[in-house]
């Protein structure tokens, strides 16, 4: 090997532990986030923010994985790839069963609401 691939291989650790420390970073601003919106959504009865709450919370899982499998080998990582891509499904079924639940039972308006509207 020259001496290049060698000073770059020497450096690899470094980078991968600056990688590792942003990724968790990034996770814990997610998770943050997650909770903030959950609790709004909850507060609010929103399915549209639960949703992206979920979202957030699949956000904070992958960068955990991703912190994790940055010490993998190549062939090992590739595998885990397979595996998030199968995780990101995880919420989008979520949004979908909600949206068939609440399709066959929308919620139904306040009287003053209603009230309002029928006098028009």
């Amino acid at each position: 090997m020259s001496g290049g691939q060698d000073a770059r291989r020497a450096g690899e650790p470094d980078v991968i532990r600056l990688l590792r420390r942003t990724v968790l970073l990034v996770a814990g601003l997610n998770l943050a986030y997650f909770v903030v919106e959950l609790t709004v959504a909850l507060a609010a009865g929103s399915v549209s923010l639960l949703a992206d709450s979920v979202d957030f919370l699949e956000d904070t899982a992958i960068n955990l994985l991703i912190a994790v499998a940055l010490g993998f080998p190549l062939a090992r990582r590739a595998l885990l790839g397979k595996g998030l891509a199968l995780l990101i499904l995880v919420p989008a079924l979520f949004a979908a069963w909600e949206v068939v639940r609440r399709f066959g039972d929308p919620p139904r308006g306040s009287s003053s609401a209603s009230a309002t509207t029928a006098g028009r």
